[in-house]
Parts: structure tokens; sequence; C-alpha cells
């Protein structure tokens, strides 16, 4: 018998959703980061949750999490220029929270996204987390999910401009660096 859990955090006033679920086995589940949701909830999948499930499906993953950089309930993207918090105050944990338990993460927003967010996103990656896209587009920003091939598999993003986020291997470098105290250049 197919069953399907599903969930979604969103605000006391439902303006921002901060993460959405599915699962349909005990298995491993793919994240998704978009640029922000859309009228999908606990209830209801949208275009694009169902394009993104059909993905995890064909990659043997037993669910799906979606966060977004910008946590605004919008069916269009350019009202995330016409509030004053597109983010959402709770946003920024919820990524973290989600990535922190994720096996495999796919960067998936497209070109809307400011490079300002993306680099806010980046410093929630924890260290070591390689960030999959799906494509890369003109910008080198991942492509969004509804403006791609059904058959495509992820591989591990260089991070567009942020590439010097990046090693070698797709590990994220950003860590904090501690202040340490500078001592004189000693004479000879």
């Amino acid at each position: 018998m197919a069953w399907t859990r599903m969930s979604a955090v969103l605000s006391d006033d439902g303006q921002y959703r901060y993460q959405l679920e599915r699962t349909w086995g005990f298995g491993d589940a793919v994240t998704f980061v978009m640029l922000n949701p859309s009228t999908a909830d606990a209830r209801k999948d949208d275009r694009t949750i169902r394009r993104c499930l059909s993905y995890a499906r064909s990659w043997g993953y037993d669910g799906i999490r979606v966060v977004n950089l910008y946590a605004l309930r919008s069916s269009d993207p350019k009202m995330l220029k016409t509030v004053a918090d597109p983010v959402g105050p709770e946003n920024d944990a919820w990524i973290a929270r989600t990535l922190s338990g994720s096996n495999m993460v796919v960067a998936a927003w497209g070109e809307l996204a400011s490079e300002e967010r993306v680099q806010e996103f980046l410093q929630l990656v924890p260290k070591g987390m390689p960030i999959h896209a799906l494509k890369t587009i003109s910008n080198d920003m991942p492509g969004h999910p509804l403006r791609l091939a059904a058959d495509l598999k992820p591989f591990v993003w260089r991070g567009g401009n942020a590439l010097s986020s990046l090693d070698v291997d797709g590990n994220w470098l950003i860590e904090e660096v501690p202040d340490l105290p500078l001592d004189p250049i000693p004479e000879i």
C-alpha cells in the first residue's frame, strides 16, 4: 500500500513557509533549497513540489525536504522585492536545522536570488557538506526544477560566484576565523 506523510512548517499568520516535507518510505530524503514557496502546504503539492518528488523517486530517495532562500509565500517571485522581510524571521534557523539532517542537498533557486542572500545561505551550510545542482543557468546559479528536464541527475555545484568558498573536492571552506593578536615582526 502506498502512503505519503505530508508536513509543512508555516508562520502563525501563514505568510511564511519555513519547511515542507514529504516522505513515502523509511530511507533517506533529499533536501531541495529553492527561491521561495508558492502554494504547497501540509495538504497539497504545487507543480514545483511534484517535480521535486519525481526527481527524488527517480534517484532512489524515500522523501524530500524543501527549504527556501526566502520564506515568503507567493506564486510571483517579484513580490519578494515589495515586502520588508521576504526571508522571514525564522527562516535561517529552519534552513540550518534542515541542512544538518540532510544526506543530499540540491540547490535549485534559479536566477532571481540576490548574491547577498546566496552568501548568507552558504554561511548556514555545515562545513564539508557538498551542495548539488541539477543544472547551472546563465549566471552560474542552480536552475529551478520547473525549468529543467525531468531526467537530470544532481552534480556537485561549484558555487557560481562563490567559487572561493569551495575546495577542489566541492567541500565548503567557510568557517569562523578567530581574531589573533598580531605580533610585531622581529628585527633580524
